[in-house]
C-alpha cells in the first residue's frame, strides 16, 4: 500500500490510499465476506454462501465501494498516528 496526502484547504487534507493487487485482493476477501454476512442468499445461513454466489449479488460498484471502506478502515488510523494528523471525524462516518 502506498498513500498520498495533499492539503486541499486550509486545515483540509485528502488522503489517498494505493492499493497493490495483493493488498486488493486481500481486502476483496474481506469485503465479500461482509457481504455475505449482510445479506440472504437462499439456502445458506448468513455468512455461509459461495463467494460466486455473493459475488453475483451485488455490482461491481457496491463491492469497490466495500474494499474501499475495508482498505479506510485499516489504514487510516495508522496514517493519522504515524502522520500525527489531528481529526474532527473519521471518513467512514458519513458514508458508512
Amino acid at each position: 500500500m502506498e498513500r498520498a496526502i495533499k492539503e486541499i484547504d486550509s486545515g483540509k487534507l485528502h488522503i489517498e490510499f494505493i492499493l497493490s493487487p495483493a493488498d486488493k485482493d486481500r481486502f476483496e476477501a474481506r469485503a465479500l465476506k461482509h457481504l455475505a454476512v449482510e445479506t440472504n442468499v437462499p439456502g445458506f445461513r448468513p455468512g455461509k454462501a459461495p463467494v460466486d454466489l455473493v459475488r453475483a449479488k451485488f455490482s461491481d460498484e457496491t463491492i469497490a465501494n466495500e474494499i474501499m471502506k475495508a482498505a479506510v478502515r485499516e489504514y487510516y488510523p495508522n496514517t493519522v498516528k504515524e502522520e500525527k494528523l489531528e481529526t474532527i471525524e473519521s471518513p467512514l462516518t458519513k458514508n458508512g
